[in-house]
């Protein structure tokens, strides 16, 4: 059977085992038939995206379909430890050791530049659009890419695609009570458009 592989932040990952039967991914699958393989995480940074897309290429075969969100600029990537930070506090700490905190917390105070994160966003994302996902359609891989959130307007020698967005999608049918759940595309409590997304981003 072909492979239907995900690749991304929590736009493309179900998040939770309890909310994979109605999750976009799963019902994408029944309808082309094909394994879903997740690379995905949720607050998966775009380094790590670059990452998992780069160790799993040679193993995408003919007729597979690849599903690649790109994620917001302002998640780090720390081998194998992608950390997101909102208004400079590190999200869900919980996750990380004493130790992780306080060696993420001295880089951003020592290291970390607004700028360059921008600057390594746009290169990453020219990057997988003008190189590997040209050479996976030549290898007869189907590709179907998204931006999470709102293209990013930092400029680029190389332009990068216009492509849905993903949370604007979202809130155009919806409210923020969508967007909190596992997944980000609903439930059947506060409004379920998995079915629908699953149509749009494969049309």
């Amino acid at each position: 059977m072909n492979k239907l592989w995900f690749f991304g932040d929590s736009f493309c990952h179900p998040c939770d085992d309890e909310a994979l039967p109605i999750w976009w991914g799963t019902l994408l699958s029944k309808k082309i038939n094909k394994e879903i393989v997740l690379k995905s995480a949720g607050g998966q940074s775009i380094t790590d995206t670059v990452v998992k897309l780069n160790n799993s290429f040679r193993n995408i075969k003919s007729n597979d379909t690849v599903m690649i969100s790109y994620t917001t600029p302002y998640r780090i990537y720390f081998d194998n430890l992608s950390v997101s930070f909102v208004d400079n506090e590190i999200t869900n700490p919980q996750h990380y050791t004493q130790r992780q905190l306080d060696a993420i917390r001295l880089y951003m105070l020592e290291l970390y530049t607004e700028s360059h994160q921008n600057v390594q966003w746009i290169t990453y994302v020219s990057y997988i659009q003008n190189q590997i996902v040209p050479m996976l359609e030549k290898n007869n891989v189907e590709v179907k890419q998204f931006y999470s959130f709102k293209k990013h307007p930092i400029h680029s020698p190389t332009p990068i695609l216009d492509l849905p967005e993903a949370a604007e999608w979202v809130l155009e049918r919806g409210d923020h009570s969508v967007l909190s759940t596992h997944g980000h595309f609903g439930n059947n409590e506060v409004g379920n458009f998995n079915l629908e997304w699953a149509e749009h981003i494969y049309e």
